[in-house]
């Protein structure tokens, strides 16, 4: 998108965040205006984009979420209220609480963790009972595309060949996809997928659908388990990876903290 498209959108959603025409704007509206239209570049803007790109939100809705909070910010400073008693409390603890946090990102959170093989298997291998299944589920392969096209042509050549080949045939234009995945038959946030998988037999592949957003979708469906089975290892490695990298952050963390009391020489009875 170009910058003059961005300046057309902004100025829209500002005259409608500000409820008013440009024959009836005061004088504060017409200079709140003019500051953000002219200090607004394609750079910010597609900075904020790329801030909420793993949210599944529209261009249009996240440019006025943004500009929603610039117009709050600027009608609170309009009003003062960054010299409230009450905001100043707030804000000195929200400052500690995200100093603190910025700083375990840089100690903890940046950290390379590397996770073996052996590792994730260990902990299958030790732990089998924790991954019984709590109720009856479908082993799936699913894919996503913004192209509902793409989607067609994929399952099209995935039928006439194979889901692997396809997918990577397909890989750049996949807007995710997911291998040997684990749902629940009760999943209620995956209804219209269930609904789907249902009606089709094992190693079948369905024709493109789509949910609430705005994807189209392609499922594989490869098979069932029953409540209380142990999945075999390679359906649930990815959870158990999850859980050992978690587990390794916590002993991080635990580490870390003990320095730091050591340090200051603090004991908690």
């Amino acid at each position: 998108m170009h910058l003059k498209k961005y300046s057309i959108l902004i100025l829209l959603f500002l005259l409608g965040a500000c409820n008013t025409s440009s024959k009836k704007m005061n004088t504060k509206t017409a200079a709140n205006l003019s500051v953000y239209t002219k200090h607004f570049t394609k750079q910010q803007i597609d900075s904020v984009l790329i801030n909420y790109k793993n949210q599944n939100k529209f261009e249009k809705e996240i440019l006025k979420q943004w500009l929603d909070t610039e117009l709050l910010f600027n009608e609170a400073i309009f009003d003062s209220l960054n010299y409230d008693k009450e905001f100043l409390r707030i804000f000195e603890q929200s400052k500690k609480e995200l100093l603190a946090a910025f700083y375990l990102d840089k100690k903890i959170f940046s950290q390379k963790i590397n996770i073996s093989e052996n590792e994730i298997y260990n902990f299958y291998r030790n732990k089998k009972e924790e991954f019984k299944l709590t109720e009856d589920s479908f082993i799936i392969s699913l894919v996503a595309f913004e192209d509902k096209n793409l989607a067609y042509g994929f399952r099209e050549y995935a039928f006439k060949n194979s889901w692997i080949q396809a997918k990577s045939k397909f890989y750049a234009d996949c807007y995710f996809a997911k291998e040997d995945s684990l749902i629940a038959s009760n999943d209620v946030y995956a209804t219209k997928l269930i609904q789907i998988i249902n009606v089709l037999q094992p190693n079948e592949i369905s024709v493109p659908f789509t949910i609430e957003d705005s994807l189209t979708y392609v499922v594989k469906y490869i098979g069932k388990l029953n409540k209380f089975e142990v999945p075999d290892y390679k359906y649930v490695k990815n959870d158990i990876k999850k859980r050992v990298y978690t587990h390794k952050l916590k002993r991080l963390y635990k580490n870390l903290m003990q320095s730091i009391y050591t340090k200051y020489n603090i004991e908690i009875n």
